[in-house]
């Protein structure tokens, strides 16, 4: 909130134009070698712009003119404070209102957007003040702005981030940093308003209190102004110390309305940042950026630290050009958050720090922080980095739940250390290797924080990531004893009795609290064993109840009682649980009660919405404990909102009736009808209600479609889930799972980002694992008739992302069952046939794949006739399985038959009909009859162009097809032309990240390659992997493809060692993925999806002479892809080529050609004769050359994977 509109009908508002405008400019006064700074203000919500930074006449003990202070007063006070300053004066302007006929429909991304834009351009235009500090000022709303623009200065990829370097200092007038308490009074006025398009609440939303954004911009605004040196000095928060009614600038208020709606719009705790100077001034909200004269108290406070600002900004500046007295080297990559009220704990504080600087040899020192989950062994470890930051020079914090997690902590901290060879490369273990040799290299001492390290057996490794020597600390965390062989253990004991006082109380005025309050407190610390956790969730209950101090012996009464009943029907599998992870019993026992009393605490009294929520948090257990988005229940309640219940209650349009369960199923009422509009405000209510109760771990703000997002603590997830009997944990997995196909339907459908995808993939993998662990096997995912949609969604899904042995193994089940529960000949099962053929062709089972797809074909025939769409899609594949297969004749002859018969039944210009059309060209292609593929090509792209639209994806996939052909033919200009016009249209269509926009980029690095056009080839190819590892993911298949073009690129560059290195990521990331034997892994070069890997592994190793390990591997890689795809095969041939070359420059040359003995049956060998080593080369080269002629069907060494159509699997 900031400025209200104007409220008197006879002045109108003043219109002023969007962006930046140059108020005052006294540089040309300024001196030789004078400080000249650029200033620029930025106002806030419902501001008129020409009057933002206006004190008008006529007010209260105001001035007698109008006195705009930017420009009345502030360029004097700066010669009187140093003659030698002199400045720019700026301000932005942007349409703020919320009330009124000219309402703002702007979000704060936007503005933040348009402000670095205009700022840029107006210094470019200026020239010789490209280097000129920036020092900014924003009120209210205007700070977020400015905070919004420096984060995404820094993150905007080049552009903008020089801009970042160029700031001088932050003023932040009543900047709303943990949103407004008035802003629901803005809120209520604009909602009515808006009924009569009066009003707007967009913006109003952004500075609400709940207002999970702002926290996430804030954290990062200060991450930002600590790297440049500014926050000690530069950076500061004033706020007000009078209240303000903004309900009286609109309408005419009694005394009592007065009082009831005024309030502190932005209350001191919200307007500063922990760590940065903060200043009161004697204000309301309003008047924080009006001043009346140079004499005024609020205006000297706010101009002398201008002045301190703008003649310190040259000295900042200088540090920075040289690296001293700044963090512009340091590092602080902490990902958790310290918990707000940390309390005590000092001496073991002490303890890690006395630890850590004793005198050292050998490697780095190892300190284990052990305790059992509750005790606060994060939060140590957390407020340990924030208390000793300054005493290194980096702070790296790394989640050791998994070796995926280290990995990718690894990747952040390489991403952000300096250096060229750390950037364009996926290959971890590279990665890994760089981050601990600079930091071995470091002259200053370092700090490592492992965080959760509590399944050593999930990452045995661990040692690979810890350097061995230099100037570091590295610090875990663990509930696993079992550790010393790292390092010194260090026990977290129980909280001691007067720090567990202090965090219990902490919620009360300690001037109110007497010594009997403290004995109670006392006494409640000792019965919950002391356990950080458990205090925590016992204070959180004490403030939601607004327990007096007088009555806090009632909480150990209500604890007593739900203990009893919790250790009554507290299942056999948590004793386990308590045994292996506490020493003791009461403690364990201890932090289960209070969640338990936290727990009663839902629904507020309202019986049927405490069971919605007690169902709505119980449920969240069975998902991943991160990442659990608005979205998953959004997507359950569109399918099932007017059939299960508790869901139903999210609608807007809901009723009261249909309270009680239905016995039956625990989880559906039988009633159906509509389920309405779902409510985000209510699942709002859930979640921050959870959240105050301290049964939520964090809260993130909304993102779109996901909406917002929170996490349980671990611990707390398994207590939600072993509070269930057996036969309600095996409902609840049930319906998680249900949850999870609903959303995987939805996201199959629309546009989704990586982290949606991959936070979804998450939660479904938990919930494989449960439904293998929890439900019994007639019940599992795919073995019952019932669940067959969510099993299909879920298979579906995990192909999409390149899942596909899970893929398979859904597909398998679901075969299975539908055969013996349903009938072999029902479509349904026929169906899932198809899918399961399809995705053991992608997995290279080929034999397995050709057997089902000619079964499902025959059943076809016989079920539905030979003419059915359902037959003729059957055949169609099988065609596509045989072409893949090399066996073209066949495959050739079986879609000539298919496209008869589609021409028959669906007409020559049916889409089936012209990919089937598509697909015999390619065939012809492979055949080489590349005149006869390209004119086919053409014209199926001619009709196509005419009946679909030359921008439909057949119209595109025909097209990048063409360009195949084209290139098979050395007619690389109008194929490239081709590739680009394809490119070009799936931008404008699909989008710049779309993966088929992707997988063109990948087809032109190709023919670039081809072209040898190198340097655009690898611009091109490193811009796409880096595409696909944020829209795909590094382990996806077409990620894998595009790692191999590029190193096939670098292999002809000579770049042999980046080159090997990227090979061998990608060879040990398809083994990963598809498993040893896939032919993605063994690679073909002309395989349609082959991988670089052992094949072209072998031949960069010859190339630099490591001819042991390239014959080790040749004859591994010719082993098996004669096992996959037999003598024969072209794929084959190339394998033995690399293996006979190896040999042959070794020296080998009998050994050599006896690996063609097999491959030049017919010519034989000539006369038989022996002859010795010296001229077995000379003969052996015409045989290779030989070889290649007769079996290859391109002549290139390697090919890289050129992609002419997507994979449809399903």
């Amino acid at each position: 909130m900031a400025d209200s509109q104007s409220t008197s009908h006879d002045k109108p508002i003043v219109q002023m134009p969007w962006g930046l405008h140059l108020l005052s400019d006294h540089t040309s006064e300024a001196r030789q070698g004078g400080v000249v700074v650029d200033i620029i203000a930025v106002h806030g919500l419902g501001a008129n712009p020409d009057h933002a930074w206006v004190r008008h006449k006529n007010t209260t003990a105001g001035p007698d003119k109008d006195v705009r202070w930017l420009t009345d007063l502030l360029p004097q006070t700066f010669r009187d404070f140093e003659p030698s300053i002199s400045a720019r004066i700026f301000c932005f302007n942007y349409q703020s209102a919320w009330l009124g006929p000219q309402l703002s429909r702007n979000r704060l991304e936007g503005l933040a957007g348009r402000l670095l834009d205009d700022v840029h351009n107006g210094r470019g235009k200026s020239g010789t003040v490209s280097d000129r500090p920036l020092i900014f000022i924003g009120h209210s709303f205007g700070g977020l702005v400015i905070e919004q623009a420096v984060v995404q200065a820094n993150s905007a990829g080049g552009r903008y981030e020089y801009l970042i370097k160029l700031i001088g200092g932050v003023v932040l007038l009543g900047t709303p940093h943990q949103g407004s308490k008035s802003q629901k009074w803005g809120s209520i006025l604009a909602n009515l308003a808006r009924l009569i398009d009066y009003g707007e609440t967009g913006l109003m939303e952004e500075v609400d209190e709940k207002s999970m954004k702002i926290f996430d911009l804030i954290s990062e605004f200060k991450k930002i102004m600590i790297s440049i040196d500014l926050a000690k000095t530069a950076v500061i928060c004033f706020y007000e110390n009078h209240p303000t009614n903004y309900l009286s600038r609109v309408i005419k208020t009694g005394p009592w309305l007065q009082r009831q709606t005024s309030s502190v719009v932005v209350e001191e705790t919200s307007a500063v940042l922990s760590g940065f100077y903060s200043i009161v001034l004697d204000s309301d909200h309003l008047k924080l950026n009006k001043f009346a004269s140079p004499q005024d108290g609020n205006y000297m406070s706010v101009s002398s630290n201008l002045c301190r600002i703008a003649a310190a900004a040259p000295e900042i500046f200088r540090s920075r050009r040289k690296g001293t007295a700044s963090n512009q080297d340091k590092y602080f990559l902490v990902s958790r958050e310290r918990v707000k009220d940390f309390i005590g704990r000092d001496s073991l504080l002490d303890q890690i720090w006395s630890h850590f600087s004793r005198d050292q040899t050998g490697p780095p020192p190892c300190l284990i922080l052990h305790a059992l989950g509750g005790q606060g062994k994060s939060q140590i470890a957390l407020e340990y980095c924030r208390r000793w930051r300054e005493t290194y020079r980096g702070v790296f914090w790394i989640n050791a739940n998994s070796e995926m997690t280290v990995t990718q902590s690894y990747a952040t901290i390489a991403a952000e250390l300096p250096g060229g060879s750390l950037h364009g490369t996926d290959d971890s273990a590279a990665l890994i290797k760089v981050v601990k040799e600079r930091l071995e290299q470091w002259s200053e001492a370092w700090l490592l924080v492992f965080d959760n390290y509590d399944e050593p057996e999930r990452l045995p490794a661990i040692r690979q990531f810890i350097p061995t020597k230099g100037h570091g600390h590295v610090l875990f965390t663990s509930r696993n004893r079992d550790l010393s062989r790292l390092g010194t253990l260090l026990e977290i004991p129980p909280m001691a009795a007067d720090e567990g006082v202090r965090l219990l109380l902490r919620g009360y005025d300690v001037n109110d609290i007497q010594q009997a309050h403290h004995d109670a407190a006392l006494r409640i610390v000792n019965r919950l064993g002391q356990l950080a956790l458990a205090i925590d969730q016992a204070a959180a209950y004490i403030k939601y109840k607004r327990m007096p101090l007088d009555r806090l012996g009632d909480f150990l009464t209500t604890y007593e009682a739900e203990r009893r009943r919790i250790l009554s029907y507290t299942p056999k599998k948590f004793w386990e649980y308590r045994k292996m992870q506490s020493q003791g019993q009461a403690e364990h026992i201890s932090a289960f009660t209070t969640w338990e009393m936290s727990f009663q605490q839902l629904g507020s009294g309202d019986e049927p919405w405490k069971k919605v929520e007690a169902h709505f948090l119980t449920l969240s257990a069975f998902f991943a404990p991160t990442s659990i988005t608005e979205s998953l229940f959004r997507y359950y309640h569109e399918r099932y909102g007017g059939k299960v219940e508790w869901i139903q209650k999210f609608s807007l349009a809901d009723g009261d009736e249909g309270d009680e369960e239905d016995e039956k199923s625990g989880m559906l009422s039988s009633g159906g009808g509509t389920h309405g509009t779902w409510d985000s405000d209510r699942y709002w209510d859930i979640v921050d209600k959870s959240a105050e109760l301290s049964l939520l771990q964090s809260v993130s703000p909304g993102t779109g479609q996901q909406g917002a997002s929170f996490s349980l603590h671990p611990l707390i997830r398994d207590w939600l889930q072993l509070r269930l009997k057996g036969k309600e944990r095996q409902k609840y997995t049930q319906e998680a799972i249900e949850v999870l196909a609903c959303c995987a339907k939805a996201y199959g459908i629309r546009s989704t980002s990586l982290e949606e995808r991959t936070a979804l993939i998450t939660h479904m993998d938990v919930s494989l694992s449960n439904d293998e662990e929890i439900l019994e096997p007639q019940d599992r995912l795919g073995c019952n008739v019932a669940n067959r949609k969510a099993a299909s969604w879920f298979a579906s899904f995990y192909a999409h992302q390149g899942r596909y042995r899970t893929t398979e193994s859904l597909f398998r089940r679901l075969v299975e069952t539908l055969k013996s529960k349903v009938s072999e000949e029902h479509p349904l099962t026929l169906v899932h046939m198809s899918n399961l053929a399809m995705t053991l062709k992608i997995n290279g089972k080929y034999e397995e794949a050709d057997s089902i797809h000619r079964q499902t074909l025959r059943l076809r025939k016989k079920v539905l006739g030979e003419n059915h769409v359902d037959t003729l899609i059957s055949m169609h594949d099988l065609a596509s399985l045989l072409s893949e297969r090399r066996k073209l004749e066949e495959a050739e002859s079986l879609c000539r038959q298919t496209i008869k018969l589609r021409e028959t039944e669906l007409g020559s210009q049916h889409p089936d009909t012209l990919s089937s059309i598509s697909m015999l060209a390619d065939i012809l292609g492979n055949r080489k009859k590349y005149e006869e593929a390209e004119e086919l090509f053409r014209s199926t792209l001619l009709t196509q162009g005419t009946v679909l639209g030359k921008e439909h994806p057949l119209t595109l996939r025909t097209m990048t097809n063409l360009a195949v052909v084209l290139r098979n033919q050395k007619k690389y200009d109008e194929a490239e032309q081709i590739d680009r016009s394809v490119l070009m249209t799936r931008e404008i269509v699909l989008g710049k990240e779309h993966p088929n926009t992707l997988t063109t980029m990948s087809n032109l690095v190709r023919l670039l390659i081809l072209q040898e056009s190198y340097d655009e080839a690898e611009r091109v190819g490193r811009q796409t992997l880096m595409m696909q590892n944020i829209v795909l993911g590094n382990e996806h298949p077409e990620t894998l493809e595009s790692m191999n073009n590029l190193a096939v690129l670098l292999m002809y560059q000579n770049k042999y060692e980046e080159a090997e290195r990227m090979g061998r990521q990608a060879l040990m990331m398809g083994d990963t993925v598809n498993g040893k034997e896939h032919p993605d892994t063994l690679l073909s070069k002309e395989h349609p999806d082959a991988l670089l890997g052992m094949k072209n592994l072998v031949y960069l190793l010859m190339r630099q002479g490591k001819y042991d390990e390239a014959e080790r591997m040749g004859r591994q890689a010719l082993m098996l892809r004669e096992k996959v795809s037999g003598k024969e095969h072209p794929d084959t041939l190339l394998s033995m080529v690399n293996l006979a070359n190896t040999l042959r420059r070794q020296g080998k040359y009998k050994e050599a050609e006896r690996t063609f003995e097999w491959g030049d049956e017919g010519e034989g060998s000539g006369s038989g004769e022996r002859r010795d080593e010296g001229d077995g080369n000379e003969r052996l080269r015409p045989r290779i050359t030989g070889v290649l002629a007769r079996k290859l069907p391109l002549s290139s060494k390697l090919s890289p994977h050129y992609k002419g159509r997507r994979r449809n699997t399903m």
